[in-house]
């Protein structure tokens, strides 16, 4: 990755709180640990809390592009390079 790359990711770092990092982190965990994304609920439920406000991170993460999901596609979730670069920061 190039040093300006990089420093163009690490600028984008300001729009994400710690909440969606955490969020992030759960799901590239789940992925490498089951080979699939987790569903809302199963994010939800591991982070003790409402599915609606599991759908409104993710919803800012892919605003944010953090994340990629398909449109009406179940567990199609999936970090983006900028995602990954996020969590291994």
């Amino acid at each position: 990755m190039s040093l300006y790359k990089k420093q163009a990711i690490l600028d984008s770092m300001e729009d994400i709180t710690l909440i969606q990092l955490q969020t992030l982190k759960f799901i590239h965990g789940f992925y490498s640990t089951n080979g699939y994304p987790p569903s809302i609920v199963e994010i939800a439920t591991a982070n003790n809390v409402a599915g609606n406000a599991i759908q409104g991170r993710i919803n800012s993460l892919i605003k944010k592009s953090f994340l990629t999901k398909k449109p009406k596609i179940a567990r199609s979730l999936l970090l983006t390079e900028k995602g990954m670069s996020a969590i291994t920061l």
